[in-house]
């Protein structure tokens, strides 16, 4: 865990938050813009997730498929830094997509960087590919 929270460390203070560190179990949650994110060490340590919710109000079944489909959900292969998913949860307005993005090699700021804007990018696209109306 520890080379993460240094790359976790290094992130924050390019990002001008100096005190951004995973926390005893692992898990940091910073808010970039509106946005939160979560980071998470898994697997021992090998593995940090990034996580990032967005809010798609009223989505419908057909259009969570459809998001499934866009991004191959089912057989996606590793994707350079890691591998992407995508989950669902609540209902009406509350409905919401967590993307979850799993690194496993890189260790720096910058990879972080790259996997937030990566992990963004994907999520956005899964849903305007389902025509969601939403906040991405």
């Amino acid at each position: 865990m520890e080379r993460w929270n240094l790359a976790v460390t290094d992130f924050g203070v390019s990002m001008g938050m100096p005190t951004l560190a995973l926390d005893d179990r692992g898990c940091a949650t910073l808010k970039i813009g509106e946005e939160l994110w979560t980071m998470q060490a898994v697997d021992d340590g090998q593995s940090l997730l990034l996580v990032h919710t967005i809010g798609v109000p009223f989505c419908t079944a057909a259009q969570l498929e459809s998001a499934l489909i866009a991004c191959h959900a089912h057989m996606q292969p590793a994707h350079a830094p890691g591998t992407l998913r995508l989950g669902a949860n609540g209902q009406g307005a509350a409905a919401q997509w967590s993307g979850c993005l799993r690194l496993t090699t890189t260790t720096s700021s910058q990879a972080l960087a790259q996997g937030i804007g990566t992990l963004r990018q994907w999520l956005a696209e899964c849903a305007r590919a389902a025509k969601v109306a939403g906040s991405y």
